[in-house]
C-alpha cells in the first residue's frame, strides 16, 4: 500500500514537472518526460493527454490523432481532448505562420464538444479580421463549425470586397464562398459587380477585371439588366484592331504551312485555356477575344495570340455547362454560322479549303484536309 502511494506521488510530479516544461515553451524536454511514463503507463489517460498536448502544440497533428482519436470516443474523456485541441489552438493562434493548423484544431474541438463552438468560431473570425493569411484554410473550418459560424464567416468574405483586395485574392475569395455555400457566389457576384460600377467612370481596366470576376463567380450575372448596362458602358470596341504585338509577332515566331502555323497558335491558347480549366472546373465566360486576353493573363506562359496564320482574328464562346471553343475561320477568313453552335457537332477533318479549323475541350474537333487547302492556294497560285 505504501509503495502504491509512493508511486501515484513520484507519478504526479513528473506529470507537473512536464506541465511546467510545456509552459515554459521546453516541448522536447517534456516529450523525453511524457515518452517515459507512457512507457511505465500506456493506459493513463492523464499522461495520453498531456502527451497528446505536447504533438500538438508541436505541430505532428498525425501522432496526436494516433494518441488521443482513441480516447475520444471513450465515455468521459471527449470533452477532455476537446479541450486539448481548443488549448492547442488558443496557443497556436499567438502566431503568425500557424493558420491553418489552428483551424483544424478549432474546428476538431468544436466537433468533438459541440460546446466549445461559440468561443472556436469567435477566435477564427477574429484570425480573419486580424489578417488574411491563410484565410483560405481558416474560412473553410470555421463554416464547418455549425450553421451560424458559417454565415458569419461568409459575412466577413463578403466585407473584404469593398477592401483594397487584388484581383486573384478575389477570385480566390469568390471561389471559396461558393464552396462553402453555392448559393453565395451569385451574392458575392453582385456584390464584385457593384464594386465595378464605382470603377466604371474612373478606371474602365479596373472595372473591367472585377466584373470578369463576377462573370466568373457566377454566369447567370451576365443575364441582368444591371449587367448588361454596365458592360456597355466599359467593354471594349467589338474588333480590337491587330497589333504588332497581338498579331505579327506570333506569326513571325512560327514557320510552315497556314494551316500547322493556326493550330500551333491555337495550342498556346488552349494551354491557357487548360490551366483555367484545371483552376476553375470550366472554361472561360466570355464574348470576346479581348476579354478572353484579360482572364488568361498570368496563365499563359506568353501573351495570348489574336490571329491565325491568315491574319484573321480567333474567334471563341464558351457554353453554360463549361465548355470552350476556338475557332479559326480558316482559309477564306470567315467563320461559318455553324461553328458558333454548340448544338452542332464538328465535322472532323472536311475537304473543304475554307472549312473552320475548331478546338473544343481540349482536343482540335474540326480542320480543312491539308489537301483541300494545297489545291486551293495552288489555283490560285496560276490565277495570279
Amino acid at each position: 500500500m505504501l509503495l502504491l502511494v509512493v508511486c501515484v506521488a513520484a507519478c504526479q510530479s513528473r506529470l507537473k514537472e512536464a506541465d511546467a516544461l510545456i509552459r515554459k515553451g521546453s516541448l522536447l524536454e517534456a516529450e523525453h518526460v511524457l515518452a517515459g511514463e507512457l512507457k511505465s503507463r500506456p493506459g493513463d489517460p492523464d499522461v495520453r493527454l498531456m502527451l497528446g498536448r505536447v504533438y500538438l502544440l508541436e505541430q505532428r497533428k498525425d501522432d496526436a490523432i494516433a494518441l488521443l482519436g482513441s480516447m475520444s470516443s471513450m465515455r468521459g474523456l471527449t470533452p477532455r481532448v476537446a479541450r486539448e485541441y481548443r488549448d492547442a489552438a488558443i496557443a497556436l493562434s499567438r502566431r503568425s505562420d500557424t493558420p491553418p493548423t489552428v483551424a483544424d484544431y478549432a474546428s476538431t474541438a468544436a466537433r468533438f464538444d459541440p460546446t466549445l463552438a461559440p468561443s472556436m468560431c469567435q477566435m477564427l473570425l477574429q484570425q480573419m479580421r486580424r489578417t488574411r493569411i491563410g484565410w483560405r484554410q481558416v474560412a473553410p473550418a470555421a463554416a464547418k463549425i455549425d450553421q451560424g459560424c458559417r454565415a458569419k464567416t461568409l459575412r466577413v468574405m463578403r466585407s473584404w470586397i469593398d477592401e483594397p483586395i487584388d484581383i486573384s485574392e478575389l477570385q480566390d475569395l469568390v471561389l471559396t464562398a461558393g464552396q462553402i455555400d453555392s448559393e453565395a457566389s451569385l451574392e458575392f457576384a453582385r456584390a464584385i459587380r457593384d464594386r465595378a460600377k464605382g470603377f466604371a467612370s474612373t478606371d474602365r481596366e479596373r472595372a473591367r477585371q472585377l466584373l470578369d470576376v463576377a462573370m466568373r463567380a457566377n454566369a447567370e450575372l451576365g443575364s441582368e439588366l444591371e449587367t448588361v448596362v454596365l458592360r456597355s458602358s466599359i467593354n471594349e470596341p467589338a474588333g480590337v484592331p491587330v497589333t504588332h504585338e497581338l498579331g505579327q509577332d506570333f506569326l513571325n515566331r512560327y514557320s510552315g504551312k497556314p494551316l500547322e502555323v493556326t493550330k500551333r497558335l491555337m495550342s498556346e491558347i488552349a494551354e491557357g485555356l487548360t490551366a483555367y480549366l484545371t483552376r476553375y472546373n470550366r472554361y472561360p465566360q466570355v464574348r470576346s477575344m479581348y476579354e478572353l486576353m484579360q482572364q488568361l493573363r498570368g496563365l499563359n506562359h506568353t501573351n495570348v495570340p489574336m490571329v491565325d496564320a491568315w491574319g484573321t482574328q480567333f474567334t471563341y464562346i464558351s457554353s453554360r455547362q463549361g465548355s470552350g471553343r476556338l475557332i479559326s475561320g480558316g482559309a477564306d477568313r470567315h467563320v461559318e454560322q455553324d461553328s458558333l453552335n454548340f448544338a452542332v457537332r464538328p465535322r472532323g477533318v472536311v475537304p473543304e479549303h475554307g472549312a473552320d479549323i475548331i478546338w473544343e475541350d481540349g482536343r482540335f474537333v474540326q480542320e480543312p484536309a491539308a489537301q483541300a487547302i494545297e489545291s486551293f492556294e495552288g489555283v490560285n497560285a496560276v490565277r495570279r
